[in-house]
């Protein structure tokens, strides 16, 4: 069977994956297969492997060449956290040949694992010359610190919902839902520090009113880019029209962070509607490669 016959039975039927593992690996990291034909590879792989073999089957797939697929990578193993990816993420986060947004997303991965030991490694990274890696790192260990009770930064636990860390969007969100009111989750959005802002984004979120929706819409004004593409990447999962626009201008903002403008086409990508399609489709030549790539992804 041809590479290509390969590739087409992988993303139509289920393959064995414990017997296919070095040829999916290669594949994925053959500069000439689309971006677009590797997400949807790790996609399709999601739903017919273990967690377990998924987990290696990732970490066999690193292209150390996309920054996307790189990052969507680091991305699945913080959702499956799998023991055996441990040291891998740990790895791509102290490298420093790597690019921030990989970083970021590895040690955004570590943050969910319930494992104190974590808290010392990702602390080096505090004083980070790299926004991304400095504040993600931050994040991490705030959060760690309540899933290991550890509780070093002193938090106010009742009033986070540590339980729904295992729910759809806060495996993704490097912070807890907080039981606050709009009025208060709106005070903190704006002039919380950057981990009251997440937990205040993600209890915006959860209101999913229009007056919520109007205050999400504002945090692109904030001087934080990680915050900036966590804004982005909500506005793709509440999946409303009415962000369209809001998008549209982040990711069309040549001064916008690449993570920022990346996150944008995406989540246009999740929204899906006519207007979001031709937005995307007007942006397929971006010069920035992990922008166009996004594109590439959201439209295949």
């Amino acid at each position: 069977m041809s590479e290509n016959e390969f590739i087409k039975e992988l993303l139509s039927t289920s393959v064995n994956l414990e017997k296919n593992i070095d040829k999916i690996s290669s594949i994925m990291k053959d500069k000439n297969v689309s971006v677009g034909v590797k997400n949807n590879i790790i996609f399709n792989c999601e739903s017919t492997a273990s967690d377990e073999l998924l987990s290696v089957l990732l970490q066999n797939s690193l292209t150390n060449d996309s920054v996307l697929i790189d990052h969507e990578i680091a991305y699945k193993l913080g959702q499956l956290v799998q023991e055996n990816s441990k040291e891998f993420l740990i790895e791509l986060m102290s490298d420093e040949n790597k690019d921030p947004i990989v970083r970021h997303e590895a040690i955004e991965a570590l943050g969910n694992f319930e494992n104190p030991s974590l808290i010392s490694l990702i602390e080096k990274y505090l004083d980070s010359n790299e926004s991304l890696v400095r504040e993600t790192a931050y994040l991490a260990v705030r959060k760690l610190s309540v899933l290991t009770k550890e509780n070093k930064y002193k938090l106010n636990i009742n009033e986070l919902d540590t339980k729904q860390v295992n729910d759809e969007f806060s495996v993704r969100s490097p912070a807890f839902i907080t039981k606050k009111s709009f009025i208060e989750s709106k005070s903190m959005f704006f002039k919380g520090d950057l981990w009251e802002k997440y937990t205040a984004l993600l209890r915006l979120r959860d209101l999913n009113t229009e007056e919520s929706y109007e205050v999400i819409k504002k945090g692109f004004e904030d001087k934080s880019a990680l915050f900036r593409h966590e804004v982005a990447f909500v506005m793709g999962h509440l999946n409303n029209p009415t962000f369209i626009k809001t998008l549209e201008s982040v990711l069309n903002n040549p001064k916008e962070e690449d993570v920022v403008r990346h996150e944008a086409a995406a989540s246009l990508g999740c929204i899906n509607t006519e207007e979001s399609k031709k937005i995307l489709m007007k942006n397929l030549n971006n010069p920035i490669r992990i922008v166009r790539e996004s594109i590439e992804c959201a439209i295949f």
